[in-house]
């Protein structure tokens, strides 16, 4: 049986602390929650920091990120070289 929890007039339920620390939550923390076969499940969440970059940014990191030609040819062989030896009857 679980733990019985009262919601108070905002929505509000309070996690007890030994629910807390078993789920790893502190004060301030995030948990994620989602309703799974008519029951609310919560998790510890996570954020995941991001950064939008501007589009000179993403120019900037488009043409640093592309091979020169000499690159591109060895790529190439090497991979021809990787097919050759799967293919059936080798």
């Amino acid at each position: 049986m679980g733990t019985a929890l009262n919601v108070n007039a905002r929505g509000t339920v309070t996690i007890p602390r030994e629910l807390r620390d078993i789920l790893g939550v502190r004060r301030g923390g995030l948990v994620s929650a989602e309703i799974t076969d008519g029951k609310v499940i919560l998790e510890p969440a996570m954020l995941t920091a991001y950064r939008i970059y501007s589009d000179d940014e993403v120019a900037h990191l488009r043409q640093e990120d592309t091979m020169s030609p000499a690159e591109a040819a060895r790529l190439k062989a090497t991979i021809r070289k990787i097919k050759a030896k799967k293919a059936p009857g080798r």
